[in-house]
């Protein structure tokens, strides 16, 4: 938040629907099981919290924020604005701690395929500890389509914390400042050889047409393979997993869940 109050223009918050803002389960849920029985399920305690904002830089910027004791989850993602292009990707950050392990994916998200090189944060990517410069399994994603060739990505256990790199001031904390720093540069940089190349109206609406085609293509691409859906489903109910995922989480997907499942 320091970091967008202090480099952002005309930050402000981004209306999404009240129900997403806060989420809690109490950790236990009744069940009906017969016509004159019910009995008491367990379910994981957890809250969810979720801030979201927009800028003359970024149409949307989400935060999330999930807490189930040994879980922790911080997740943002960074739109861009739609005039920019579709040269311009977005920023995609996940921070997990289950338990004793550790998942960690910043990136810089090409829109377009063949683009998956990004010059403005190889040097830092190459710079980085060897834990985080993993590759991404295929479980959920290819990494060839929205996934740049520089993505910050580590999978590993409590050991490493004696290494300094999930402390505040280590590896990772100076990894997501780099990142995110760089990112908030190239928009800005765009903007200002935007503004210098004196474009006309219909170019700038033909750049917002086709970068937002681009998002809705990401949304989409993304809302249908989140494999944090299955957790909101099973500790906050199907109802509201569905609405998050495809209305705030994702909110240009133009697909919906199979209600059959």
């Amino acid at each position: 938040i320091s970091t967008m109050n202090g480099r952002l223009s005309n930050l402000r918050e981004l209306s999404f629907p009240p129900e997403y803002k806060y989420k809690e389960n109490l950790a236990k849920d009744t069940k009906k099981i017969s016509h004159n029985h019910q009995r008491t399920v367990s379910k994981s305690a957890a809250r969810i919290i979720n801030e979201c904002y927009q800028s003359d830089e970024y149409r949307k910027i989400r935060m999330t924020y999930y807490d189930a004791g040994e879980t922790q989850v911080f997740n943002s993602l960074w739109y861009p604005r739609a005039e920019l292009g579709v040269d311009i990707p977005l920023l995609g950050i996940d921070l997990i701690q289950f338990k004793n392990r550790y998942l960690v994916v910043v990136d810089f998200q090409p829109l377009q395929e063949g683009t998956q090189s990004i010059p403005e944060i190889q040097d830092v990517w190459e710079r980085m500890p060897e834990v985080l410069r993993g590759r991404m399994s295929d479980r959920f994603y290819d990494e060839g389509r929205f996934f740049s060739n520089h993505m910050l990505f580590g999978r590993f256990g409590r050991e490493k914390t004696l290494d300094g790199i999930v402390d505040v001031g280590g590896d990772l904390w100076d990894a997501c400042e780099k990142y995110l720093s760089l990112h908030i540069d190239m928009v800005q940089e765009s903007m200002k050889r935007k503004e210098g190349a004196d474009l006309d109206q219909e170019s700038i609406e033909v750049a917002s047409f086709l970068t937002l085609e681009r998002h809705q293509e990401y949304d989409t691409y993304s809302a249908a393979r989140d494999p944090a859906h299955a957790l909101f489903v099973r500790i906050f109910g199907k109802q509201f997993a569905d609405g998050y995922v495809y209305d705030f989480l994702f909110s240009l997907s133009d697909s919906k869940v199979d209600d059959t499942q």
